[in-house]
């Protein structure tokens, strides 16, 4: 193996099932948020959460959302776990360029200072 390339190791993985209520940003978030302790607590470095599971996803307009729409970082970042040296794949309605409203895959570091 060549010496440019670091060699892989195990991590553990984490796929979050999840039905969100729809609109009700604050309770899904909080619930995920203990799931993702959850998985953190049981050494998975990478948790994957279901595509818009802070908001749902049966939205039928760009206006219907828009309330629910935040800039990464924002508010869910920043309750996010501070105490995990994890990666979280996540997805939520933001702003895109040129006043666009849309939903995306966000991949979140997080690193806890103590643990590294």
């Amino acid at each position: 193996m060549s010496a440019l390339i670091p060699p892989l190791t195990r991590y553990r993985v984490a796929a979050i099932q999840f039905e969100p209520a729809l609109g009700e940003k604050e309770k899904n978030t909080g619930a995920l948020l203990g799931l993702i302790e959850e998985a953190a607590s049981h050494d998975a470095r990478l948790i994957v959460l279901p595509e818009m599971a802070t908001t749902g996803y049966c939205w039928l307009s760009r206006k219907e959302i828009t309330p629910h729409v935040e800039p990464i970082p924002g508010p869910t970042t920043s309750r996010s776990q501070r105490n995990h040296s994890i990666c979280r794949a996540d997805s939520w309605p933001h702003h895109q360029p040129f006043s666009r409203t849309g939903n995306a895959l966000w991949l979140l570091h997080y690193c806890d200072a103590a643990r590294g």
